[in-house]
């Protein structure tokens, strides 16, 4: 079939199953097979908050299958609690968070406690399926025009990213809270100066924004490292765009706020090294935190967030940045996205706005 001469360079893995659906008729029906974290994840919707909390206990030992906070309840709910807490201890065990000594007698008293209810079908809905298949989310490279204004002057830029996928991107068939880029870059043109430049080349950009709670110890982090132009005041104090190579890496925590809504908080880390830096590097730490709003299947999503970093060595000075970004989603391979930013550094401030259109490929 010669399916490898599609990628010549570089392969993501759900674009072979998108060759294969385009091109053959290798695959037959399509079964959906949600991994255990969204089966658990799922079940703990079905209960109260108590209940929750009584599965989680009984899961992790604090408490025995026959506690009287579990042996209150009636037989139906009881068989739920048991079934989510026996599946809290199945996830914890293939995490290796508990040994298999630990954890077998602890499962077998579970399900000898849930056989005891009387309840024999299965008392929890199972997960949705999902609406769209990753397969059938936006192409993996993107390309982008934009339009807008940063301190004054008006620009034109335009943006290609080989892979793969930014949090505010259309999420149908993606997870919510993940990014990682490849190569992004960007060629900016600016009209009054008659000036075209590089404005960004970022080699890797990821970010992982999940939800903590008392079942899942999921942390957050980001991490990216590339060229970015940053505005440095020259010896006359008037500020140029000038290209620094930044690394920047940060760890926190999430938290959900209903069905739609993530909030983050990140700790983070930065490096800056320039030519045009006094001297030619700054380093400090800082912090971000925002909120992001969204979810499969909504034509709109919001990202805003405020950042603050220090950079106590090398060229020194306080940065604060607030930002927000609006996306509108036209169809599966096109988006709109209307952001505006804030900036102080250097005892200077500006602002930016920009709309930007994506095409994804």
């Amino acid at each position: 079939l010669r399916l490898t001469e599609r990628f010549p360079l570089w392969v993501i893995p759900v674009d072979t199953v998108r060759v294969l659906l385009r091109e053959t008729d290798l695959l037959g029906e399509v079964a959906y097979r949600p991994s255990a974290e969204t089966e658990l994840r799922a079940f703990g919707r079905e209960l109260e908050a108590a209940e929750r909390r009584l599965a989680h206990e009984v899961a992790t030992g604090q408490r025995p299958p026959g506690d009287e906070g579990v042996a209150a309840l009636d037989a139906e709910r009881r068989a739920a609690v048991l079934s989510v807490a026996y599946d809290e201890l199945r996830y914890a065990y293939l995490a290796g968070d508990v040994e298999r000594g630990e954890s077998a007698p602890r499962a077998r008293s579970l399900l000898v406690a849930r056989a005891g209810t009387g309840q024999v079908g299965a008392s929890l809905a199972p997960p949705e399926r999902p609406a769209q298949r990753p397969d059938q989310g936006h192409g993996s490279a993107r390309f982008a025009l934009e339009s807008g204004v940063r301190d004054g002057d008006a620009y034109v830029e335009a943006r290609i990213r080989p892979a793969l996928h930014e949090r505010l991107d259309p999420e149908d068939g993606y997870k919510r809270g993940a990014q990682i880029q490849f190569f992004d870059l960007a060629l900016r043109w600016i009209p009054e100066k008659h000036r075209v430049r590089l404005e960004e080349a970022i080699v890797l950009d990821m970010v992982s924004l999940v939800p903590w709670d008392e079942t899942f110890h999921h942390l957050s982090y980001s991490f990216d490292t590339g060229l970015r132009t940053r505005l440095i005041p020259d010896a006359n104090d008037s500020f140029d765009p000038e290209p620094i190579w930044r690394t920047r890496g940060g760890v926190g925590f999430g938290a959900s706020l209903g069905e739609r809504g993530l909030l983050y908080a990140l700790g983070e880390a930065t490096a800056d090294v320039g030519a045009e830096l006094d001297p030619e590097y700054a380093a400090g730490l800082g912090g971000v935190v925002g909120f992001l709003y969204g979810g499969p299947g909504r034509r709109w999503a919001s990202d805003a967030y405020l950042r603050t970093t220090g950079f106590a060595l090398g060229d020194r000075t306080w940065a604060f940045e607030a930002a927000w970004e609006q996306r509108l989603t036209l169809g599966r391979n096109t988006a709109l996205v209307f952001s505006a930013a804030g900036h102080r550094e250097f005892h200077q401030s500006w602002g930016e706005l920009g709309l930007r259109w994506n095409v994804y490929f």
